[in-house]
């Protein structure tokens, strides 16, 4: 290698300003051949820190190899492709002659020699430059100064080593295949210490990758180098192991199965063949007569276009508690009469509206409800059925419960569920009402009433844990249930000597013990409620009686009946009664707070829970019999 300028300025004795010079701050500089000849450079006259700054020629890569090293050890090879200058023939005589390599201009840092050696690289030959990102000199800035400035290029997501710490990312080291292929040619970074980086290999791509992952700067002695990621024994938060990796994917496939088949264990699947249900895009106002009349008329449009709109007679029915119910006829006689629906204020927070389509759906395939006309934006339109509403006096008599009691086992025997094991919403729907009961009211009259009569949250969380633990347990099947089959919801034809259920708002899959106990609740009445008429023994001996056989007989299983299963019922029911109490003194809150119906629902609320727990200690002591 030649150093002709550096030889002439030594001896001749020229100084240079040591800020031209120097690598760090005034540090001296040595020249150092590729065969290992050190030749130092010291300023034999240092020129004062802020002087008239010189340029220095002898550093300009007009050679075509070597190694300018300062003091503290660090190299820094530069070599470029350019005619070969006429030299002194004393620097010409005491350097070797070498054949550099062709190519683009190259400014790298390099390590120590010895670092390199141990590295298994050559140390005799530069570093190349990464495919695809050549350096251009600045034109205005000598190649020494571009040198210093080098800046560390990013790494891809897949170049980036993986991470172990926040505060230390060692990169890791090529494998042996790849160290033989590049063991002459490797990239390094500049490091702030003594030590270096190797400089992970750029894939060959046509265009640089994005600049997402910068490399770290230094590698703390004391932290070896990781395996690259994927290999065995990789420890990194985003690598796992191949039994670790299956046990994940078990975990997921459980709890997606799981998910699954909880959603279906709740589907109340409508039987193939069922008539559509058409929706109409039209409101129905419930609060003016007039408006009232008119979005009734715009149903009837559809579902009765024959009709004459001056002949048609609206009848209110204001038994509901919960919805508005008119009656749409033309004539004196009640022949053919729709049934138009209005929901109640709010009633979206207590009733899933798409189940209870489902759910009439289903009963009408299976003979058990109505026929259902349409649904519009805030109710239904369903066919009236001739009858008699019920009142709690007519439900004790023997030839009307029996009718009752067959035709709930009848919806209890329905196979709605497509396979699935059906699972109760009971205590989903019970958590869902109880966080949204009030705490609290505008009117303070009211706000008193609620909170002295009203059992603190507290205590009702406790209540519900309860029963949820206890009831649970009690093996109750889980069926299609009606949720709400109070005395007006019972609709008596005598001339057919049978009976049919309306108001589908609450069914769904639920205990059957809890809708048999539901409806034994009932008989004290809605308005004025009175629990004396609560079912005695023997009249719940014989309704049970009856419905088990019934059962018996829609499930195929035979008509006979013994004691032991009626007890076992008995208990069940009369324990589930107490969640009855619970749900619906639950609703009862939330309806005070919302509903625009004139009905005294808190008074309500707090005859239920007043009954809870009157009752609890009597059912709790009932023991199933061996």
């Amino acid at each position: 290698m030649r150093v002709p300028a550096l030889a002439n300025s030594q001896k001749h004795g020229q100084t240079s300003s040591p800020k031209n010079n120097s690598l760090q701050g005034g540090s001296r500089l040595r020249m150092e051949s590729s065969v290992g000849q050190c030749i130092p450079v010291v300023p034999r006259t240092a020129a004062p820190r802020g002087s008239r700054r010189c340029r220095l020629p002898t550093l300009r890569p007009k050679h075509r190899g070597g190694i300018l090293r300062d003091v503290s050890g660090r190299a820094l090879a530069f070599q470029k492709n350019s005619a070969r200058p006429q030299a002194h023939a004393r620097s010409r005589a005491r350097q070797p002659k070498l054949s550099a390599p062709q190519g683009p201009a190259r400014f790298r840092f390099l390590p120590h020699r010895a670092a390199r050696r141990a590295e298994g690289a050559n140390p005799l030959l530069p570093a190349p430059t990464a495919p695809g990102r050549p350096r251009t000199p600045h034109p205005a800035r000598g190649p020494l100064c571009r040198a210093l400035e080098t800046q560390p290029r990013r790494l891809t997501q897949a170049e980036a080593p993986p991470r172990r710490d926040a505060s230390v990312r060692p990169v890791p080291a090529s494998s042996a295949a790849a160290r033989g292929r590049s063991q002459a040619r490797r990239n390094l970074l500049p490091v702030s210490g003594s030590g270096s980086v190797p400089l992970l290999p750029r894939p060959r791509s046509a265009t640089p990758p994005p600049p997402s992952v910068l490399l770290p700067l230094a590698c703390p002695p004391e932290c070896p180098p990781a395996l690259p990621r994927g290999r065995p024994g990789t420890e990194g938060p985003t690598s796992l192991s191949a039994p670790a990796a299956l046990v994940v994917a078990v975990a997921v496939v459980v709890v997606v199965v799981s998910a699954v088949a909880w959603a279906m264990a709740n589907y109340i699947h409508v039987p193939p063949g069922s008539p559509e249900v058409p929706k109409l895009n039209v409101t129905v106002a419930d609060q003016e007569e007039q408006r009232c009349r008119e979005g009734a008329l715009s149903l009837l449009q559809h579902l009765r276009p024959h009709w004459d709109p001056q002949e048609v007679t609206l009848q209110l029915f204001t038994d509901g508690i919960t919805n508005k119910l008119i009656g749409c006829y033309v004539g004196n006689t009640m022949e053919d009469v729709v049934l138009v629906r209005i929901y109640g204020n709010k009633t979206e927070l207590l009733v899933d509206r798409d189940e209870e389509v489902k759910s009439f759906r289903v009963l009408q395939a299976h003979g058990c409800a109505p026929q259902l006309y349409c649904t519009f934006n805030n109710g239904l339109c369903y066919e009236f059925i001739q009858g008699e509403a019920l009142d709690p006096k007519h439900v004790c008599n023997p030839a009307i419960f029996r009718l009752i009691a067959r035709q709930l086992a009848k919806i209890h025997a329905i196979h709605a569920h497509n396979g699935w094991i059906p699972k109760s919403n009971l205590w989903l729907k019970m958590g869902k009402y109880f966080s949204l009961i009030p705490t609290g009211f505008a009117d303070e009259d009211i706000n008193k009433r609620f909170l002295s009569d009203i059992p603190s949250p507290q205590i009702l969380q406790e209540e519900m844990t309860w029963m949820k633990e206890i009831l649970s347990n009690l093996g109750s099947p889980v069926v299609l249930c009606h949720n709400d089959l109070l005395c007006k919801n019972i609709i008596y034809n005598e001339k057919q000597g049978d009976v049919q259920f309306i108001d589908y708002e609450y069914s769904g899959y639920n205990y059957l013990a809890y809708d048999i106990g539901n409806h034994f609740n009932e008989f004290a009445g809605v308005s004025d409620v009175d629990y004396s008429l609560y079912p005695d023994r023997e009249l719940q001996g014989q309704w049970l009686r009856s419905y088990l056989e019934a059962y018996k007989e829609f499930k195929g299983f035979g008509n006979e009946v013994t004691e032991k299963e009626v007890e076992i019922l008995f208990i069940q029911v009369n324990q589930f009664a107490l969640a009855s109490h619970f749900f619906w003194g639950l609703w009862a809150l939330i309806q005070a707070k919302y509903s625009t119906i004139e009905f005294d629902f808190l008074g309500y609320a707090i005859v239920r829970f007043n009954q809870y727990f009157k009752m609890k200690p009597e059912v709790t002591a009932l023991k199933v019999p061996e």
